[in-house]
């Protein structure tokens, strides 16, 4: 049976904490939002070094560090100040080995040391149970999204559209640092203009991307190889990240779960709108790609799409290679 996760907090708790002047001990940053956690972690810069120098700064990545390097620098009083902050990126990267000696630190932290751990892996923390750390979940729903995306939008200068988000999101998925990525262009795009609206993304959102990752999904439904490949290739050849093609995927087969749940329970095609909340295009490929796939494969490829996020992010093997690989399998 697995341990319940103590002192599972959000973003909002974590600022209100920062705003009260109460920093923890330890913090695990999770939930696969890398925008939303490199926001929080400047955030908890800014309020540790207003009073302490950035000398009281160190980070350590998980692959190349270890953890009597990270504990003795923890259990070193800072200089010039009271507060020490370390960071560790990409903290599932850890080796098995090195997790044991943080067991006994975390019993006893520091009192003048803040601990970062940044994880990609939700499932790395599933059996933590310490009331010393704390998890901060950077998960967004749906209902939050929008205002999520618009902040970011803000950010450039502009406001967005709801059918704007609509078009990014049916696209995208809920991945803000792909988004964000977007709306960078977008920005460009439409200097000049205020508002940001749903023609905007598909002059230069879809233009670019959308005619790829549909393509390439609708050969993996149909089973299709050298239409899989082909549609890969051209994603690789306008520089899509694997991790970020990826993300589009993963976004996109649990769609096409949610809509042929709802196809079988007979909603309407409004309701499946105003259920999943994307645009009325994506719905229709959505549609198309559930009446070739089970419920069964589905649930296969989403397993082997986790085994594969994983590996991007931890092996060193090359990034194209392993979606490839990934895309041929689906097609069996």
């Amino acid at each position: 049976m697995k341990k319940k996760l103590s002192n599972r907090i959000n973003l909002q708790s974590l600022y209100s904490d920062l705003d009260n002047n109460v920093v923890r001990p330890v913090y695990f940053f999770t939930g696969g939002q890398a925008f939303l956690i490199e926001q929080a972690i400047d955030r908890l810069k800014k309020h540790i070094f207003i009073k302490n120098p950035e000398l009281n700064y160190s980070l350590f990545h998980g692959d190349t560090t270890s953890a009597d390097d990270i504990i003795s620098l923890a259990e070193t009083y800072p200089m010039f100040g009271n507060k020490r902050l370390i960071l560790l990126k990409n903290a599932e990267k850890l080796p098995t080995n090195e997790l044991k000696p943080f067991e006994k630190y975390f019993q006893s932290p520091s009192s003048f040391t803040c601990l970062v751990f940044q994880f990609n892996d939700t499932k790395s923390i599933e059996n933590t149970n310490n009331e010393n750390i704390f998890i901060v979940d950077t998960t967004v729903d749906k209902n939050n999204l929008h205002s999520a995306i618009s902040e970011i939008a803000a950010d450039y200068g502009h406001e967005i559209t709801k059918e704007a988000v609509l078009h990014l999101t049916s696209l995208l998925g809920e991945n803000l640092q792909d988004i964000k990525t977007e709306i960078e262009k977008l920005s460009l795009y439409a200097a000049g203009k205020k508002k940001i609206d749903a023609i905007d993304v598909e002059r230069i959102t879809e233009k670019i991307k959308f005619e790829n990752i549909f393509q390439l999904l609708n050969a993996i439904a149909k089973k299709d190889k050298k239409n899989t490949l082909r549609a890969l290739l051209d994603l690789e050849s306008k520089s899509e990240d694997p991790v970020s093609i990826l993300n589009m995927l993963s976004w996109r087969f649990r769609l096409i779960w949610r809509v042929k749940e709802l196809i079988e329970k007979r909603f309407t095609r409004d309701q499946i709108l105003k259920e999943v909340k994307i645009s009325s295009g994506a719905l229709y490929y959505a549609q198309e790609q559930a009446k070739n796939l089970t419920f069964g494969e589905i649930r296969e490829i989403m397993k082997s799409l986790y085994q594969v996020d994983k590996k991007l992010k931890t092996s060193y093997a090359p990034g194209h290679q392993i979606l490839t690989k990934l895309v041929l399998e689906m097609c069996r």
